[in-house]
């Protein structure tokens, strides 16, 4: 009589945890359609902690870390962790419920776990092989999984064969460069060389990355009008004059960033491809992310950008950057005049390729002007100098007329101007105004 009453209470006692567990369900359930996911994930946690064997709690509790990654800016891949771990637990409860299986194959897709992601979906289409979800589901990440294989990122598209086939001379390119920035670990003689390495492998990128958007090289007026709009035939001018003075550092900066790009994405592109990695690049590509943001011009919007859209900002401020490195870089070389290390012929040609990139910018839109904004932002802080009520009025009317001359030399030539250049001299008065 004691042991059947005792099995009565032990009865009536799981039935109130059910219940309970289903009361706190719901109320998870609500905060969800609310999106307040916090509040949703408490009451699931709730209801698991009334009954264990609350599957739908846990496959809801699931979905819920998912939807509360996606508002956080998709970073914590902690809750992409805890997802999968509740999606799996439901799963071991009831193998036969299908959003299970959706979850945590999700929960793997946003990782870039593709392979395993798929082995949950096959698994799902055995134990539930009626639902439509579970199979569209496998159909997609099998095109996940194929798109994101090595093979297809190297080879699959035009472009990844181009970037694959470039990737090693930029790779050598960063090698040389950290040789020669880290001289503690290699000698100075040999630090240099890397120095020079780093510029012929900039030299033949350059070269590489004309021939693909150019073609092969045509003497005529179209394809050098092409080319000397082109901003990879004045980065091939900079390497020339780098090659011919000694190292700098504001230099190689200036021709070498973007190689560091371009090896950052292909070594990231390996990376995604093995799920035994996926996870570091992901977490490291997060870092880079929140370090480069403040200094992007559209940081208040910066975290709802796709990837390809924060790349191509983060291009154009490093165009910018290194406009303002080449720009500091001939200052430094006026600088220099006044001491031992001059070098007249290095400060002459630097000054020259300046004017002709900011002859060049005048006919390009007014964001697109990088060497012309550096000298704006300079001739700012010289005018606060120079308009200073204790600066001599000389210094000041001394600039003006020097920045007057500047402007002129950088402005480009009017039709009638350039007629008369030519007269007398044929093509070479005309390539002359140009220059």
């Amino acid at each position: 009589m004691g042991q059947s009453r005792l099995y009565v209470t032990a009865g009536m006692a799981e039935k109130r945890d059910a219940s309970d567990a289903e009361e706190f369900r719901l109320r998870g359930n609500q905060a969800l359609r609310d999106k307040n996911y916090d509040a949703a994930i408490e009451q699931y946690t709730k209801a698991i902690e009334a009954d264990s064997t609350a599957y739908i709690a846990f496959s809801n509790r699931s979905a819920a870390r998912l939807l509360l990654w996606s508002a956080k800016g998709k970073q914590n891949t902690n809750l992409l962790r805890d997802a999968e771990a509740d999606a799996r637990r439901c799963m071991k409860i009831d193998p036969s419920y299908a959003k299970a299986y959706v979850n945590a194959s999700s929960a793997l897709i946003r990782r870039r776990c593709y392979a395993q992601a798929e082995k949950v979906l096959k698994e799902g289409t055995l134990k539930c092989p009626r639902d439509e979800n579970v199979r569209k589901k496998l159909e997609t990440c099998t095109k996940l999984r194929k798109q994101h294989s090595l093979s297809h990122l190297l080879w699959g598209t035009p472009s990844a064969k181009s970037t694959t086939l470039v990737a090693p001379a930029h790779i050598f390119i960063v090698l040389n460069v950290v040789a020669y920035l880290v001289p503690v670990i290699f000698p100075t003689a040999i630090a240099h060389a890397a120095y020079f390495r780093a510029l012929l492998g900039c030299v033949v990128v350059t070269l590489i990355g004309m021939f693909q958007s150019h073609g092969r090289p045509q003497f005529n007026k179209e394809y050098a009008a092409r080319v000397i709009q082109d901003p990879s035939s004045t980065n091939l001018l900079l390497c020339g004059l780098m090659y011919s003075s000694r190292p700098a550092v504001l230099g190689i900066f200036a021709v070498s960033s973007m190689s560091f790009v371009h090896a950052a994405i292909f070594v990231y592109k390996i990376a995604l491809a093995f799920g035994s990695t996926a996870g570091a690049a992901t977490s490291a590509a997060g870092i880079v992310d929140r370090l480069v943001a403040p200094y992007m011009p559209t940081t208040s919007t910066w975290s709802t950008l796709r990837t390809d859209q924060k790349l191509y900002q983060f291009c154009k401020v490093l165009v910018r950057w290194n406009a303002s490195a080449v720009v500091f870089l001939a200052l430094l070389r006026l600088v220099e005049l006044l001491s031992p290390a001059r070098s007249l012929m290095s400060t002459f040609m630097i000054w020259q390729y300046l004017r002709m990139v900011a002859t060049l910018e005048t006919t390009k839109p007014l964001d697109s002007r990088p060497t012309r904004d550096t000298f704006a932002r300079v001739d700012g802080k010289i005018s606060q100098i120079t308009g200073h009520p204790r600066c001599p009025a000389i210094i000041g009317s001394a600039y003006g007329k020097m920045k007057g001359f500047l402007a002129s030399m950088t402005s480009m030539p009017t039709q009638a101007q350039a007629q008369a250049s030519s007269g007398g001299v044929g093509g070479l008065g005309r390539m002359c105004v140009v220059m």
